[in-house]
């Protein structure tokens, strides 16, 4: 069994994210306090033998240390499909997707454009759906939830991008 949607952090992070999901959904049943270790026993308790990690920045600033901690941690657990990412404020977005895909080897890249805040479709995107296309490499775009983030994502935003790179594997 594979787990196509995890989310191991940095600890920081990790521990925002968890407040932030008990929150919002008080029934959820993974412990407020879990690290990496807990996580890693818990999938192997439900049978998992390999896993996506997601990561995205919250800031530019953020994009490197992320996706070096999400390289890091697939090294630490190598049932672990790295999936780095970067913010649409990023610059060099070429060199980070070249970097996370040549010399990290990372399995793709994911974005969440409701926390992230961004239109998918964006132009300062492009470049980079472009390489992933070239690359053949899938991106993951975090949809879903509209009203509970209180924001839309038409369908024509992902059509858009569809349209502009057909070969490209996107999730």
């Amino acid at each position: 069994m594979i787990d196509a949607h995890v989310h191991i952090l940095p600890r920081a992070r990790l521990r925002g994210l968890m407040r932030w999901i008990t929150r919002s959904f008080p029934d959820h049943p993974v412990p407020v306090n879990i690290d990496e270790a807990g996580i890693r026993a818990d999938l192997a308790a439900h049978g998992v033998r390999g896993f996506f990690n997601h990561v995205y920045p919250l800031s530019p600033q953020e994009t490197d240390s992320l996706n070096e901690f999400c390289r890091d941690l697939s090294v630490r657990m190598p049932e672990s499909a790295p999936f780095g990412s970067l913010h649409v404020e990023t610059p060099d977005k070429r060199g980070v997707v070249k970097r996370l895909i040549e010399e990290y080897r990372f399995t793709g890249l994911k974005v969440h454009p409701f926390i992230q805040d961004f239109d998918p479709a964006d132009e300062r995107m492009m470049e980079v759906y472009g390489l992933m296309e070239e690359y053949q490499k899938p991106v993951f775009i975090h949809t879903g939830f509209d009203e509970f983030y209180g924001k839309a994502l038409p369908a024509d935003r992902i059509e858009t991008i569809l349209e502009r790179f057909p070969g490209l594997p996107l999730v």
